[in-house]
């Protein structure tokens, strides 16, 4: 009769497990991403804004600042900023209240989506 070779001990339990093995743990993020320098306070004219890329960044009265996408929801065109307290699409004068980016009139049937902005002295951040 032929023997087999083994690395395993002869004399151990079948019964017994095996150690269970863990994934080790997933690691933790430490620092998020930096927020997105748009402008300064100081280019935002109080009662008109700026377009940086695809955001509008406006100051409707003194020291409030608001951020909307620059692209109307109608077809895709660029909204202007404001002129007494309104911003208009380029295209098809879609117009939209510069405090909250609502629809004051079409052809869009929704206002200007908000962007998140955030101050740190004079400069304003997208986070």
């Amino acid at each position: 009769m032929l023997g087999a070779c083994s690395d395993g001990d002869l004399d151990a339990d079948p019964t017994e497990t095996a150690p269970s093995v863990t994934d080790p743990p997933a690691p933790v993020a430490t620092s998020e991403r930096p927020p997105t320098p748009l402008t300064t306070t100081d280019e935002v004219p109080v009662g008109g804004g700026v377009v940086v890329a695809d955001v509008l960044v406006v100051q409707p009265t003194a020291g409030r600042f608001h951020a909307f996408s620059a692209v109307c929801p109608h077809q895709g065109g660029p909204v202007r900023p404001p002129i007494n307290g309104m911003m208009t699409c380029s295209w098809h004068n879609s117009r939209f209240r510069d405090g909250d980016g609502t629809l004051l009139s079409g052809p869009a049937r929704t206002g200007l989506r908000r962007i998140p902005l955030r101050i740190d002295g004079k400069k304003i951040l997208m986070p």
